[in-house]
């Protein structure tokens, strides 16, 4: 038997009481701003870190970064700003 990634009733109530789907289900929330900023918030944690690539680890998923010259501009428990030359953002299971 496959093993859902979170509840539907999850998402079901989330929904009857009209909460954002990243409060109720933990999903990683990526806000991009240009080619050279971005705000990922409720990430774990960081699991790799170069200046070509990090590697974040979600609740749900892992999300890796591709790119040129990055730096994480500052961090805590809930969000984090990374710069520099964005190219590739992927998901992964």
């Amino acid at each position: 038997m496959k093993k859902l990634r979170f509840p539907i009733w999850r998402e079901a109530l989330a929904q009857s009481l009209e909460l954002p789907r990243d409060l109720a289900c933990r999903d990683a929330l990526l806000t991009m701003t240009g080619e050279s900023q971005l705000l990922v918030e409720n990430y774990r944690a960081i699991r790799e870190y170069t200046p070509g690539h990090l590697l974040i680890q979600a609740a749900n998923c892992r999300i890796r970064i591709e790119g040129k010259h990055l730096q994480i501009r500052y961090y805590n428990n809930e969000e984090m700003q990374i710069e520099g030359q964005i190219e590739v953002i992927r998901f992964e299971p």
